[in-house]
């Protein structure tokens, strides 16, 4: 006696069922194996087709399998140096959520290897730990950019030491060291500006 294919004898309506059932265990099956390939590769190394197909993959998880993707990498990201906010820390760690709440939009916008935070003292991760979490992600290239208005003697030497200390002992590691924030002269005209509305108010009510 022979073995009725799968599928066959069953009523008209029922066939069409099954066969939609099948079609969608398959696609299930197709989305779940690539979701495991995209894991294996960096998104940056995708033709610009693949990536955008990848994204909308990766973007959130799906709604039939349990299958679910890592954040997505944008490309400019990946290949660029991450750049590490390096501030004075607190010993109110309330201090720090605006720091955080930046490095949390960049990574919406850019990815979420695009910037780290680091603290000089009294909160972690420390710059070295960032350091060497990056290097555990193969990243080896980052940018500090200290998040200080002014840097005394004392903190220039002890962050200049810091940079020397992490350059000796990782050698793969390309790193460089950006002027503190406070010295950006768009950073000066604005804060300018805040101080003059607020010490001629009245003037500047009358001219706008």
């Amino acid at each position: 006696m022979s073995r009725r294919r799968l599928g066959h004898g069953r009523r008209p309506r029922e066939a069409a069922r099954f066969g939609v059932q099948m079609a969608s265990c398959r696609a299930r099956l197709s989305l779940a194996t690539a979701l495991n390939a995209c894991r294996e590769v960096t998104l940056s190394e995708l033709d610009p087709v693949t990536f955008l197909i990848a994204t909308e993959l990766l973007a959130g998880p799906d709604r039939h399998a349990k299958f679910q993707g890592p954040a997505v990498v944008h490309p400019r990201a990946a290949a660029s140096p991450t750049l590490i906010l390096l501030a004075h820390g607190s010993m109110d760690p309330a201090g720090n959520d605006y720091f955080e709440s930046i490095q949390l939009r960049a990574r919406r916008d850019f990815g979420t290897d695009a910037v780290e935070i680091a603290y000089l003292h009294f909160n972690s991760p420390t710059l070295r730990e960032v350091v060497g979490e990056l290097l555990s992600r193969r990243i080896h290239q980052a940018r500090i950019l200290p998040l200080l208005f002014s840097v005394s003697e004392r903190a220039a030497e002890e962050i200049a030491e810091m940079i020397a200390e992490l350059r000796h002992d990782y050698a793969a590691l390309d790193i460089e060291l950006l002027p503190p924030i406070g010295q950006d002269s768009r950073l000066q005209r604005l804060l300018w500006q805040i101080v003059r509305e607020n010490v001629l108010p009245e003037e500047l009510a009358r001219t706008s």
